[in-house]
């Protein structure tokens, strides 16, 4: 018996022994990190590529101005992502492998323009996961993925590192495509993935700027949040589970709280005409500094009332969000829609709503 099931699990794994699609060796590959794509203004499609440099030397092309020997920058360009990606792989001399992609960033005139061609082929190609994050810029993406700053080492780590520490603060977002994807398929919602810019530095000429969201209605651009209504995006959304809030006292001093972690829901309610949908947020946080010299010990009773002005200030982060949400972006980026399907309710009767009422608890 035991000779008949060593044999079954030998057939098992005759079929799962290599990678059918892939018949060529690693160092015969473009092992792609990050990608870049730009829309000109004649409608075609520029495809900025970073990839690791096995040969220990730098290249660069298309202008690119290289000064790392841990990665190389392709550029090509084509009138369609295929033909895009074809010519980068024909310029970098190897079959461009993406299994080892981190992130593709997204130039701001591609992002407005709509990204349904860019995700259908980023999900069509074989070897592109569709677990790697999901990025837009101001700028230009060439400008992201050709930046290089010695201190960095390889920038897809670096970015993909600092986009998990801003995320757990609440002033990023960090998305993958899939998750992208889902957002803009849902018919409630509006769609938000984090923003990555370069600051000037004295020491070098670019640093990366991971801070706010870009907002997408169906597949387009609508506009961004800053750092501060992302965090109240994120306090929303129960997703902060690091960083701090400082809270300004009426004796005129200061507390510093660090947060431990945080959640949310949010309860629709309908009353006549009125809709009112009631967000409740839970955080749980330990005072690290103050220059306060009550003593919390001898009148722990002061307790409540920092609590109080702790959740004043969260409230005033959220409040500001909903604000940009109503008017400015004029879309909703929190899913509100969601939970109204969620709990049944007269849709029909909703339409004739003209104003959402908010309580913050």
């Amino acid at each position: 018996m035991k000779k008949i099931i060593s044999l079954f699990l030998i057939l098992c794994i005759v079929p799962l022994s290599g990678c059918a699609r892939i018949k060529t060796q690693l160092n015969e590959l473009s092992l792609v990190l990050s990608s870049g794509i730009d829309l000109s203004e004649d409608g075609r499609y520029l495809y900025t590529v970073q990839v690791l440099n096995t040969q220990g030397s730098p290249k660069s092309n298309g202008g690119n101005k290289t000064q790392s020997a841990s990665i190389n920058i392709f550029t090509s360009e084509g009138y369609t992502i295929t033909e895009a990606f074809n010519n980068a792989s024909i310029i970098s001399g190897k079959p461009l492998f993406f299994s080892h992609s981190r992130m593709v960033v997204v130039g701001e005139r591609l992002a407005k323009h709509g990204l349904s061609d860019m995700m259908d082929k980023l999900f069509r190609h074989y070897n592109i996961r569709p677990d790697g994050l999901l990025f837009v810029t101001k700028g230009t993406a060439k400008d992201i993925v050709s930046t290089y700053t010695p201190d960095q080492g390889i920038p897809a780590e670096k970015l993909k590192s600092m986009s998990m520490q801003q995320r757990d603060t609440g002033y990023s977002i960090s998305y993958s495509r899939l998750d992208f994807i889902e957002q803009i398929t849902n018919k409630s919602h509006a769609a938000s993935i984090g923003l990555i810019n370069l600051r000037p530095d004295q020491k070098f000429s670019n640093r990366f700027d991971l801070y706010g969201a870009g907002v997408f209605k169906k597949n387009k651009l609508v506009g961004y949040l800053d750092a501060s209504e992302t965090r109240g995006l994120q306090w929303v959304n129960g997703k902060i589970i690091n960083g701090s809030v400082r809270v300004s006292l009426p004796n005129g001093k200061m507390v510093v709280f660090d947060i431990l972690n945080s959640k949310s829901n949010i309860k629709p309610i309908i009353n006549g005409n009125d809709l009112t949908m009631e967000i409740n947020i839970k955080e749980e946080s330990l005072i690290s500094e103050t220059n306060d010299n009550i003593n919390l010990m001898k009148h722990y009773k002061q307790m409540n009332k920092l609590a109080a002005f702790e959740s004043d200030a969260i409230k005033r982060e959220v409040s500001s969000t909903l604000a940009a949400s109503q008017n400015s972006l004029k879309t909703d980026i929190f899913g509100l829609g969601d939970e109204i399907y969620a709990k049944s309710l007269n849709i029909g009767k909703l339409l004739k709503i003209i104003g959402i009422k908010y309580i913050l608890m």
